[in-house]
């Protein structure tokens, strides 16, 4: 009897160590959702989105703070010209990238890096493509031809009545 009680504890030890393993094997691989690395939620535009004029602005969410060290967004047509303008402005998990003044029509591509906050680096690319857009300056020339033909037919409108012939 005392042989059989012998041979199974060290089995029952065994078992033992195995099982508390396999507890600490669960518990750390679920407690360490601080290591994950950021993931993009979301762009404004989607990606593939069709829009009738190209945006002011393109604007990346993650699921985390991004870091400045690193991030870039580069907005390019589909004639590969660049028309992304400055700096990309980081606030929070948010990185925002504006575009030149003049947006062709036409397809555009956003490559972009983003740095998060506990320093590991992620990248990726989407594309949208826009109809056809009027840029500012355009409005201002648009602008400027209609108060000139609103005022040359107030000049020949008013002409007109002083030059007709009094009865």
């Amino acid at each position: 009897m005392r042989n059989s009680l012998l041979s199974t504890r060290p089995l029952s030890r065994v078992f033992a160590v195995l099982a508390a393993a396999a507890v600490m094997a669960v518990l750390i691989g679920f407690g360490t959702p601080a290591s994950a690395h950021s993931v993009l939620l979301g762009t404004d535009p989607d990606d593939e989105e069709q829009l009738a004029a190209a945006p002011q602005e393109v604007s990346l969410t993650f699921n985390e703070d991004i870091t400045e060290l690193g991030t870039e967004v580069v907005i390019t047509t589909e004639d590969e010209e660049v028309v992304s303008d400055g700096d990309a402005v980081i606030d929070g998990p948010v990185v925002t990238q504006g575009l030149v003044e003049d947006r062709p029509a036409g397809a555009y591509t956003v490559t972009w890096r983003a740095v998060s906050a506990d320093g590991h680096p992620i990248s990726g690319e989407f594309t949208f493509t826009a109809a056809g857009g009027i840029s500012a300056s355009t409005w201002v020339i648009i602008g400027v031809l209609i108060v000139a033909a609103i005022i040359l037919v107030t000049v020949l409108a008013r002409g007109m009545s002083s030059s007709k012939p009094e009865e």
